[in-house]
């Protein structure tokens, strides 16, 4: 359900900023406590609204998209 959520809610918001991406989702190997990490991996024509300016824009969706999850 979280890899399926994630994909759904960063595909959401990338069509709200009309980016028109592919969006892949995993889980990482877990780390030292245990955790399984989520990555998430966006590839398309020209992305480089998402990244910004020294990365602002990248941080700021990271941080929403991680407030929305």
């Amino acid at each position: 359900p979280l890899l399926a959520r994630t994909q759904e809610v960063i595909e959401s918001m990338l069509r709200l900023m009309s980016l028109d991406a592919e969006v892949s989702v995993r889980y990482e190997a877990p780390d030292k406590e245990g955790r399984k990490p989520v990555r998430v991996e966006i590839h398309g024509d020209d992305l480089s609204i998402l990244i910004g300016r020294r990365a602002e824009t990248l941080n700021a969706f990271q941080r929403i998209a991680a407030l929305i999850l």
